[in-house]
């Protein structure tokens, strides 16, 4: 693929720097128009089916490439619909060692619900397994996943609405946006819209 890339780039550099000559150069030194000479028309001619030869054999390389497929067969793809829980993917923000994950317990893990709301409020993990769920059908995807790449995966996802327990906490109308603090530090956001769509749900069981 970095050759055929590279071909394409160099046929396009040859293409534009004759086209550049011709339209500036020459035109400048020929503004009442010229006629190309036999050797002129020679040399133009070389360059054009180089640079055309160089761009058709990168896009042929390019074209000829195999598409990797996460699975190994079209059959596989279709019988793991849903990503079995010990083959989703994991990713780790802890570079350096990934065995340094905190150590969440259910029997003190606990969800609070702040900021911009009327009435804050905290879940115990049995709390919140207690309160209406709904199951999701969603794909997950990291943002460093290639064109290809094993980085996605798909379950069936069981938990509460987003939208339920911010209307129950009486978030503000003003609030543009949700920031989610995990155990470990990391945060992420999402947009309001997004948090309170019925399908955006926080998952306590996958599977």
């Amino acid at each position: 693929p970095t050759l055929a890339t590279l071909s394409q780039l160099l046929g396009a550099w040859i293409y534009a720097a004759v086209l550049d000559h011709i339209l500036i150069d020459v035109a400048a030194e020929y503004p009442e128009g010229f006629s190309l000479s036999r050797r002129q028309f020679l040399v133009g001619s070389v360059l054009a089916v180089l640079a055309t030869a160089l761009a058709f054999y990168g896009l042929a390389s390019l074209a000829a490439q195999k598409g990797r497929l996460v699975f190994a067969s079209i059959q596989e793809m279709f019988a793991k619909e849903v990503t079995p829980t010990s083959e989703f993917y994991v990713v780790t923000k802890n570079l350096i060692d990934p065995d340094l994950h905190p150590d969440v317990r259910a029997g003190t893990w606990r969800l609070t619900v702040g900021g911009m709301v009327a009435n804050p409020a905290s879940y115990a993990y049995a709390q919140l397994t207690g309160l209406a769920a709904v199951n999701e059908f969603v794909t997950l995807e990291c943002v460093s996943n290639e064109v290809g790449g094993n980085l996605i995966s798909t379950a069936d996802w069981t938990g509460v609405r987003l939208s339920a327990l911010l209307q129950s906490a009486g978030v503000d109308p003003t609030a543009d946006w949700v920031v989610f603090t995990c155990a470990d530090g990391y945060t992420a956001a999402i947009p309001m819209p997004k948090a309170m769509d019925p399908a955006t749900i926080v998952a306590f069981q996958m599977n």
